[in-house]
């Protein structure tokens, strides 16, 4: 199962990555706006001229003349479209006051630098992980199905390479490194294209998602090689829907901010790992393999997508996973359940509410029942159910009934849940401590019945019982 279970360790290491630069942007970026206020803070009195000029330039700013006013701020500069036409002067007469503007709008430059460069390489870490994930993908893939690449014949070795390998297994992983090589080198649109026609990825669940995808990875070249500004070359390789909506023009710069990228990120994580969850099952031999299968699926994606509120990440691969026949029924319902807490957190269970109405969980155990009616809002009957499934008349504990978010809408009834949650924790404790006084109670020995151990021992050798000594052994 090595290789098979690679594919679920790469998927839970690509995820994690994702979150790591979702977390390095959550908690970088507003220590930065803090410390970016405070320096404005500071800064103020020689950055108001500037900025009601400047606005003075479009309409009158009746707030900004007001704080103007009220810290006593003389405006004694004058702003003129620079000859050059790529900026514009400040004129005046106080040099003093000039210089103070100048340096207020040189930190005010650095501060938004650095937080274009937070961005800018939170981006760059976005595609980078998606090229190291695909990379590894396609090594695993092939370690299953290395046909794939040593029937190819556009490869070809020279008498050079042949004598430097040791085996056959080497020269085929020179074959599988040289064709990872090759696609990962090429542009996304050309992943896609050989995903779909030599690995057989279906696109049709993730379509919606591929040219935002593909925009990223030019805005990152962009960024890279050319500073940001654009060129025709990412202005003639945007994808069409793309090129219809765009307003950068040749010379023009992209930007990168928080919405964007996390946006991205969401996108990022449905389409590569569609495609690792279609190159997995077809790796898949066993029920040991298809039980990990599962798993990594419900608890490392859907469910803790769902504790995150990522719903569309969750409701994406639930809908997809929870269709397999091959997973155990029990399994596929409980997918199910997620699936429909995706669309319900989400406003969305109108679409679905007949489906659920007319599922039959008869023969299911009671917490399936339970998720029904909580789905469903029938708290009445939730809530004469529920003392049935919790521990320890049923196998739902305290901790999993806070926690599912099936429960969301009942856990507003506080006072009810406080009532039946108490009830049944007593029932629980009290259970405990009479397993406790159990344990503790001296055992009674049978009279007609030997002590174990006492028995006289019989020398194998010989039909003669031997007595037991009860002193300690000698050495």
């Amino acid at each position: 199962m090595k290789g098979k279970s690679q594919f679920g360790r790469l998927i839970k290491r690509y995820s994690q990555n994702l979150r790591v630069i979702q977390d390095f942007i959550n908690l970088v970026e507003p220590l930065l706006s803090k410390e970016d206020e405070k320096q404005i803070a500071k800064d103020i009195k020689d950055l108001l001229p500037w900025l009601i000029l400047m606005d003075n330039r479009r309409e009158k700013n009746p707030v900004l003349e007001k704080e103007l006013k009220e810290k006593k701020i003389k405006v004694d500069v004058e702003l003129k479209d620079n000859k050059e036409g790529d900026g514009i002067q400040i004129v005046s007469n106080d040099i003093q006051s000039l210089v103070a503007t100048k340096d207020a709008l040189s930190r005010l430059e650095f501060s938004i630098a650095r937080s274009a460069f937070l961005y800018s390489t939170s981006l760059m870490g976005l595609v980078s992980s998606a090229e190291w994930f695909l990379s590894q993908l396609l090594h695993t893939h092939f370690e299953g199905f290395p046909e794939l690449v040593t029937d190819d014949s556009h490869y070809n070795f020279t008498y050079k390479d042949l004598k430097g390998f040791g085996s056959l297994n080497e020269a085929r992983q020179f074959l599988v490194e040289k064709k990872v090589e090759n696609v990962i080198r090429s542009k996304f649109d050309d992943w896609i294209s050989y995903l779909e026609k030599n690995l057989g990825i279906s696109t049709e669940r993730i379509a919606c998602y591929l040219d935002d995808v593909q925009e990223s990875f030019l805005r990152r070249n962009l960024i890279v090689h050319n500073g940001g500004k654009v060129n025709n070359t990412y202005l003639n390789n945007l994808p069409s829907s793309h090129k219809k909506k765009t307003k950068l023009k040749n010379g023009g710069h992209v930007h990168v901010d928080v919405a964007y990228l996390t946006d991205l990120s969401k996108k990022f994580e449905i389409v590569f790992i569609d495609i690792a969850a279609q190159l997995w099952s077809r790796n898949i031999k066993t029920e040991d393999e298809q039980e990990y299968y599962f798993w990594v699926f419900n608890h490392e994606i859907v469910y803790s997508h769902i504790l995150e509120k990522k719903y569309e990440i969750a409701e994406h691969f639930s809908s997809y996973i929870m269709k397999n026949k091959k997973i155990p029924e029990i399994n596929r319902i409980y997918l199910t359940m997620n699936y429909y807490i995706c669309l319900k957190e989400q406003g969305r269970l109108d679409e679905v509410r007949s489906e659920i109405e007319a599922k039959d969980f008869s023969a299911a155990n009671d917490l399936i029942k339970l998720a029904k009616l909580a789905l469903l809002d029938k708290n009445k009957e939730f809530f004469e159910l529920l003392p049935h499934v919790l521990e320890p008349n049923g196998k739902l504990s305290v901790e999993e009934f806070k926690e599912w978010p099936v429960f969301n809408a009942q856990r507003r009834s506080r006072k009810k849940c406080k009532e039946i949650l108490e009830e049944s924790l007593k029932k629980k404790n009290k259970i405990e401590r009479a397993k406790k006084t159990e344990k503790t109670k001296p055992k009674k020995m049978s009279k007609s019945k030997p002590k174990i151990g006492r028995k006289p021992i019989t020398d194998p050798k010989s039909k003669t019982r031997v007595k037991r000594s009860k002193g300690k052994k000698s050495a």
